[in-house]
This record gives C-alpha cells, structure tokens and sequence, in this order.
C-alpha cells in the first residue's frame, strides 16, 4: 500500500504516501471517516477499516487515558530538583508514556538545559504573558 487514494467531501484526492496522509490527519484535512480505495477488493473503503493507516490516527482512547500531575519542588535553590524531574519525565517516557515538563521557575528555570536544549523555543514567559 505505497500509493493511496482518497475520497474526502465526494472529491477524490491522490495518490498519497501514508506520511502525506499523517499531515493531513493532523491539519484536520482527512479523518479516519474519509473513505480510500481498496485495490484488493475494488471499493471504497472507511480508513478506520484498513489495518495499515490505523496508525495515522491519534489514538481514540487517549482522552479517556487517567492523567498525573507530579510537581516537584522546595525552597533551597540548586539542580536537584531539577535533575530529578529530568529524570522522572526521561523514565517515563522511556516506559511509553506521554510526559509533558514544566520548570515555572520564572527567575531561572533551568530544565531545558539539563534536557540538552540550548535555548528553549518558546519559554514559560511566553505562555504566561502572550
């Protein structure tokens, strides 16, 4: 399945690579609902239904998945806390999980470095203030 057909609004599209396809799932531009042709059988198929593009989709049960908040944190200033969090966040994605980290120190957050990040794209400044 190299090439891929689509038929999205009663328009048909194609062909397409199944990382082209990736795009337009995270534009909102193809759903799993949009049919694609099957040349195996000759039809037009639901892609939720083709076992090789279930992967394309974000995972259905995600916004059903429990959700944790761990927050560190203490009044000493240093690097422990922040080579712990490193640690913790590098662990659990290393188990699957999917691990977003934070360092809301507004005077000197530092979490970024310890992450091999020289400097951070965006910023908790950017969030909180823009």
């Amino acid at each position: 399945m190299s090439s891929l057909f689509v038929r999205v609004k009663e328009k048909q599209f194609g062909p397409f690579s199944k990382r082209e396809l990736r795009k337009m799932v995270s534009a909102g531009k193809f759903s799993e609902d949009d049919m694609v042709w099957n040349a195996d059988i000759d039809e037009w198929v639901q892609a939720k239904h083709i076992d090789d593009l279930k992967a394309i989709f974000p995972d259905i049960n995600f916004a059903a998945e429990k959700r944790r908040v761990i927050a560190v944190g203490g009044g000493k200033g240093g690097v422990g806390k922040t080579v712990l969090s490193a640690s913790l966040g590098v662990g659990l994605a290393a188990l699957g999980k999917q691990v977003v980290m934070v360092d809301a120190d507004l005077g000197g957050a530092n979490l970024h470095t310890c992450m091999g990040i020289i400097e951070p794209e965006y910023t908790f400044f950017d969030f909180y203030f823009l």
